[in-house]
Order: structure tokens, then sequence, then C-alpha cells
């Protein structure tokens, strides 16, 4: 090509313009959560004094209530689902709460409370528990056998600082011993969002 050639319409201005400004948008949407990315799908409620939050997947989980303290969360039974009953248990529950005591203090009453349920058994724990951000805390597991229905409870304890810690009551037909389970708790965040 010499200067005296016509400009190729792939050289012109407003196309070179077009396709930087494709080229960034590309780099935009590059960089944007993708679908594939697990943390994309997820809901995130956070407690009204900022101090902590939760990640769950929605649907199957979903917000029963919320108060200033905490919030429940439910995946319904598959009774629940039919219609066949209304209310009642989950399939899975998650109880949110604070409580002005520390980690080891609240989980030595836990321990101790759990020992005097007639019918509950402790499976798992007291034993360490660490969140993504390195948070580390407690859990306990222990089953209740059927009265009227079998249920795993999963009590997992995080510092929120102050003396204050952050509660975690997981209740479930199903094991609560799963990996899905704990992904879910390694997930809280705790502190102010960033």
């Amino acid at each position: 090509m010499t200067l005296a050639d016509p400009a190729n319409a792939s050289q012109s201005p407003p196309v070179n313009r077009a396709l930087r400004v494709l080229f960034i948008a590309s780099l935009v949407v590059s960089c944007a959560p993708s679908g594939d990315d697990p943390l994309s799908r997820l809901d995130t409620w956070e407690a009204p004094t900022g101090d902590y939050r939760i990640r769950y997947l929605a649907p199957p989980w979903a917000i029963i209530e919320e108060d200033l303290d905490g919030a429940r969360f439910q995946i319904e039974s598959t009774l629940m689902a039919s219609g066949r009953i209304d209310g009642g248990v989950g399939k899975y529950e998650l109880q949110t709460s604070r409580v002005p005591r520390s980690v080891e203090a609240e989980m030595d009453r836990e321990v101790r409370a759990s020992r005097g349920v007639a019918g509950r058994s402790i499976e798992e724990g007291p034993r360490a528990i660490t969140t993504h951000e390195g948070i580390e805390g407690l859990e306990l597991i222990t089953f209740d056998v059927p009265d009227p229905f079998e249920r795993y409870r999963r009590v997992v304890l995080f510092p929120l600082g102050a003396s204050q810690t952050l509660r975690l009551d997981f209740d479930a037909t199903p094991d609560l011993d799963s990996d899905e389970v704990t992904e879910m708790i390694r997930l809280v965040g705790i502190g102010p969002a960033s």
C-alpha cells in the first residue's frame, strides 16, 4: 500500500475506535464474576450490625426471618415443598445469633447442655474449624434419636470481638457433617465487608 492508495476500511478511525472499545469491553467482561465461579451464584445476608455475613445458595436456602441479632434460613422438606404440610421444621435449618461469651465459654456451655438432653449423643467435637478468611472457631455435631424424628445438630462458633461470639445453629434430618455444609460454614465472613 502506498500513500496514494485509499484507506482500508479496517484502518479507518471509526473502525479502529470501535475495535478498541470492543477490546476494552471484552477485558471488563472477562474480569466480571462468571457463572462458572461458585461464589457468583451465592446470595449474601449481612447482619444489621455489619460484623458478619452468611453466604448461601438461594434456592434451595431461603431466609425465613431476621432481626437485629441474626437470621433464620431454611431448606423446605419434601412435605413442605409439596404443600402437604405448612410450617414446621425444614429439611435443613440454620439460625444465626450473637452471644455475649467467648467461643470457649459458649462451647463449654453447649457441651454441658448437649450431655443433659435425653436421646442426644455427641457425634463429633468439639473440634476446630476455620473460615476461608482464616478465622478460627469451634464446632460440635450432635444427633438426636427419633422423637418424633432423628435430627442432626451442628453448632459452630466464631469470635466477633469484644467478648462476643457468632453462633451458627444448623439442624437437619440429613447428616450435617457434609462437604456442602462445611463449605457454607467456611464461607462465613467475619468483620466489616471489604
